[in-house]
C-alpha cells in the first residue's frame, strides 16, 4: 500500500504508521474505480490495542523474561510494548504490508529482541508455541469464531497464556461466554479515541 505516513510517538516508542486521511481516500478511489478492495483494517489504531498496551505498561512482570508473539497484529502496538519486557516478541500478521510497516518501525526503534512472521493465526504449528500469545480485537467475525475458539483451546492445553484485548461489542460477548471456562482475570478500562469512548475487556486466558 502506496499511501503517506505520519509520525507516531507512543509510549516513548516512535511509528511510521499509514496516515488515515489517505487509507480512507485511497479506498474510496478503489472502489468508485470498481475495484473490489478490502478496507485495510491493519492500518487503524484500535482502542483494544491501546488498551492493551497500557495494561502490558502497568503488568511489566507478568511479560518480563517471556516468549510473546501477537497474532493479527496490523501495526502491532502491543508487541512493540511488551518488548521493553519481554525475552522475545513476534510480530504475525498474513496481510504483506503490515509486516513491512511492522519491520520498518522495529528498525526505527532498534529492536533487536522482536521479530516478524508472515502468518494467518490459523496455522500456527505446535511447535511455535510461545509462552503468551496477544490477541487484540480478533474477535469481530462470527464467521470465523469457530476456528478462532479451536485455536484458543489448542494453545492453552499448551500450557500458552492468553491476553485478549476485546471491546463489548455484541458479537464479542458471544465470543467471550464460549471461552468464559479459561479466563483467570479480567479488567476493563475506557479509550478514549475520535471523540468516542470505548469500553475494552482484557481477559487472561489459561488451563
Amino acid at each position: 500500500m502506496d499511501i503517506k505516513l505520519k509520525d507516531l510517538l507512543f509510549y516513548d516508542l516512535q511509528f511510521h504508521i499509514p496516515d488515515p486521511e489517505a487509507v480512507k481516500l485511497n479506498y474510496n478511489l478503489a472502489l468508485k474505480a470498481g475495484r473490489n478492495t478490502p478496507f485495510p483494517y491493519w492500518s487503524k489504531i484500535w482502542p483494544s490495542a491501546k488498551a492493551l498496551c497500557t495494561y502490558i505498561i502497568q503488568h511489566p512482570n507478568e511479560f518480563a523474561h517471556k516468549k510473546v508473539m501477537e497474532l493479527g497484529a496490523g501495526l502491532a502496538l502491543p508487541s512493540f510494548v511488551v518488548a521493553q519486557f519481554a525475552d522475545s516478541v513476534e510480530a504475525s500478521d498474513y496481510i504483506p504490508e503490515a509486516i513491512d510497516c511492522i519491520l520498518s518501525n522495529i528498525a526505527l526503534n532498534g529492536l533487536p529482541n522482536m521479530t516478524t512472521r508472515l502468518l494467518n493465526w490459523s496455522h500456527l504449528l505446535p511447535d511455535e508455541y510461545p509462552d503468551i500469545v496477544l490477541l487484540s480485537d480478533i474477535n469481530y467475525e462470527p464467521s470465523s469464531f469457530e476456528v478462532l475458539f479451536q485455536l484458543i483451546v489448542q494453545l492453552i492445553e499448551a500450557g500458552v497464556c492468553i491476553y485478549l484485548a476485546t471491546p463489548q461489542r455484541l458479537q464479542a460477548a458471544l465470543f467471550v461466554h464460549r471461552i468464559q471456562h479459561y479466563i483467570f482475570s479480567a479488567t476493563h478500562t475506557d479509550i478514549e479515541m475520535d471523540n468516542e469512548t470505548t469500553t475494552i475487556s482484557i481477559f487472561q486466558l489459561q488451563k
